[in-house]
């Protein structure tokens, strides 16, 4: 797929410190070979009163920038990428204390603004007649969206089973449940990241494929040089942080992204009090939907702590402090259908990683036996971290490596490429 216009309705938000997290992985690798229109969640009139952290990008609406003046320090590879951030006067949410009739209403309005807001910077930048020969969204509720906008194709990706979210109460399930499934009658190619979303999804659009989440190439090793040279700007910032993790006593298992609930807080209580003498490093944002006793019991421990979200391409450089990395998933149907991100980038470090019992966890790591250590329980979870901390066998560090160099997202471009060429032949 080459030379082709791609209207992109990400999920979350361009980062301008880089392009390695999972929501902007795939289009990153996409715009070099193609013209991209990156549109970020959009923003509503009330976001810089109940929310000052996004004063900034509230300045940015309706502005079109191009993403290679705007990345410091710039990518190895040039890449033909804009981003235009959309308004709306009130964003919509499931949970909303509205009406359910007016939530719907307030989300068709809302796509209709965004369509034509993101029509006329399509535009802007490429040209008054262009049509996208692709519109690819990655939100449940842009289905009305979708019809709105001039295009050739359309494709959708799912990361989550969110009609099953227990974020939402079981009448807000259904109404994410009706806005994905009109959202997957109406794209080309629904691209899914876990074996049961594909078997899920599939069937209410027969065209989908599987895509799973992966790692970036300038995680592993061999190409660490090409990460420190674009780090070289970044690494100040951080060097503190470092620091101060790397001069904690003992041993240190980590967790890199954010608390929320998906993870088990009642799991890693007890597993920070069964191993008292050794350090836990929680890394990433603090959701208000974590459990809250036990983000209080975990805040009273000595041998616990918690540092702030940090940029991607630095997540490499934490690992490397961590003796075991542990992912602590709560296991229900609405994590039955995750894979995990973080699974890939914690294979390329080749430390030692404990995981509960994650379905998809289990599946990618049958045939590489030792790679993950796979609890089936909590007693269970914290004997095989004390054995992960023992573990001395260079074997299985390649074992990981060699995994995670199966699993990057460069591999995984030739999936997505081969599936959205197949739409263009058709």
């Amino acid at each position: 797929m080459k030379q082709k216009t791609i209207l992109y309705f990400c999920a979350g938000d361009w980062d301008w410190s880089g392009p390695f997290a999972a929501n902007r992985y795939h289009i990153y690798l996409l715009a070099r070979k193609n013209r991209v229109l990156f549109v970020n969640q959009p923003i509503s009139l009330l976001t810089p009163i109940l929310q000052r952290s996004k004063w900034r990008k509230y300045r940015t609406y309706g502005r079109i920038k191009d993403v290679m003046a705007g990345l410091k320090p710039p990518p190895p590879e040039r890449f033909q990428m804009t981003v235009f951030t959309p308004i709306v006067p009130l964003l919509f949410n499931p949970r909303l204390p509205l009406p359910l009739g007016f939530k719907r209403l307030l989300n068709r309005w809302n796509n209709r603004l965004i369509a034509r807001q993101a029509v006329r910077a399509l535009h802007r930048c490429y040209g008054g007649d262009m049509t996208a020969d692709l519109v690819w969204v990655g939100s449940y509720f842009y289905g009305s969206l979708v019809d709105q906008i001039p295009h050739r194709f359309s494709c959708a990706l799912v990361y989550d089973e969110l009609p099953q979210s227990p974020i939402f109460t079981s009448v807000q399930q259904r109404l994410v449940a009706d806005f994905e499934a009109e959202l997957l009658r109406r794209v080309d190619l629904v691209l899914t990241t876990s074996m049961p979303l594909y078997e899920t999804k599939r069937q209410r659009n027969s065209h989908t494929v599987l895509l799973e989440n992966g790692v970036p190439e300038h995680f592993l090793p061999e190409k660490r040089s090409q990460l420190d040279a674009m780090n070289v700007p970044v690494i100040p910032r951080y060097r503190e942080m470092l620091e101060r993790i790397r001069q904690l006593p003992g041993k240190k298992i980590g967790y890199v992204g954010s608390m929320n609930l998906r993870l088990n807080g009642r799991l890693l209580v007890k597993l920070a009090e069964a191993m008292m003498d050794t350090q836990f490093i929680f890394i990433g944002n603090l959701d208000r939907d974590f459990d809250r006793s036990a983000l209080q019991s975990l805040r009273a421990m000595r041998n616990v702590h918690f540092y702030p979200r940090v940029q991607h391409s630095m997540i490499p450089y934490f690992f490397e402090l961590f003796d075991c990395l542990i992912l602590p998933f709560a296991l229900n149907e609405f994590t039955r259908n995750i894979y995990p991100e973080k699974l890939n980038e914690y294979l390329s470090s080749g430390k030692p990683i404990v995981s509960t019992g994650l379905e998809e966890v289990k599946r990618v790591t049958r045939d590489h036996g030792g790679t993950v250590y796979v609890a089936k329980d909590g007693e269970k979870f914290v004997d095989l971290c004390r054995q992960a901390l023992g573990e001395d066998d260079p074997t299985l560090v390649s074992a990981r490596q060699n995994l995670a160099r199966a699993n990057t997202y460069e591999r995984r471009a030739a999936i997505l490429e081969q599936a959205l060429d197949q739409l263009f032949v058709l």
